[in-house]
């Protein structure tokens, strides 16, 4: 009996030799823990003594970054024709083309994500598509490429996030580029709300928050009425559209 005890005993002193369990554990460089965010506090154990932990470990989703951007839902930027009454199909196409210029000028490819702030506080996601030479070509006027650019983005943030629909292009003069219906409405469309929009290809965080306050208060100079209004920029180089609403 005290043969068989000593061997047991052999044979685990010679077991913790061999996988260097007796060095200090920040020593044991073959487990050292992955770099990973987890929701598991049994898997340090699991790499220090090798026993089998009770629980899978939950890899924690990354919410920034690249990871981020693919784990959305990408929009095709080109599809806005489907989905709104006013611009035409036409006019949407056209108005998407300039967006993607817009992005490709300020070295964004294949998949952007847009940040929503302000009254909205959400993100857009975009598949895009090559710029071709000839397409860069058409849109040498980088400016009004950003005007129609910027408007294509805030008709999307109006569809995907609030309860309204494009239904007129509003008149100069008037403080304001779109009036709204509710999305549920059909023809004719009462014009329930305004939209102001206005966009900038490459700026600061300070040069956006001061084209809002001038937008704002151009919308507000222009009131007639107590309708609600949205007012919407849209900077390309750092994605970011700022929005602010009012009634």
């Amino acid at each position: 009996m005290s043969v068989l005890r000593t061997s047991k005993s052999l044979i685990t002193l010679l077991f913790y030799r061999q996988v260097r369990f007796s060095e200090p554990y920040y020593n044991q460089k073959r487990f050292r823990e992955p770099n990973l965010p987890v929701e598991n506090e049994n898997l340090s154990c699991f790499l220090r003594f090798g026993e089998p932990t009770p629980l899978r470990p939950k890899i924690v989703p990354l919410t920034n970054g690249i990871n981020h951007v693919f784990q959305m839902d990408k929009l095709n930027i080109f599809s806005l024709n489907q989905q709104t009454y006013i611009p035409s199909a036409r006019f949407c196409e056209l108005m998407a083309e300039a967006a993607l210029v817009c992005f490709d000028n300020q070295n964004h490819k294949e998949v952007i994500s847009i940040k929503i702030e302000g009254a909205i506080a959400d993100d857009l996601c975009f598949q895009l598509e090559k710029v071709t030479e000839r397409i860069k070509d058409n849109w040498r006027d980088l400016e009004e490429a950003t005007e129609y650019g910027a408007t294509c983005i805030a008709i999307w943030i109006i569809l995907k996030f609030t309860k309204y629909q494009v239904v007129q292009r509003s008149p100069k003069k008037t403080g304001f580029d779109y009036w709204l219906d509710f999305q549920d409405s059909e023809y004719p469309f009462q014009n329930r709300a305004k939209l102001e929009i206005s966009g900038i290809l490459k700026g600061t965080k300070s040069q956006l928050k001061r084209r809002l306050k001038e937008k704002i208060k151009q919308t507000k100079r222009y009131e007639t009425n107590s309708l609600p209004t949205y007012v919407i920029v849209i900077k390309f180089d750092e994605p970011i559209a700022k929005t602010f609403y009012y009634e």
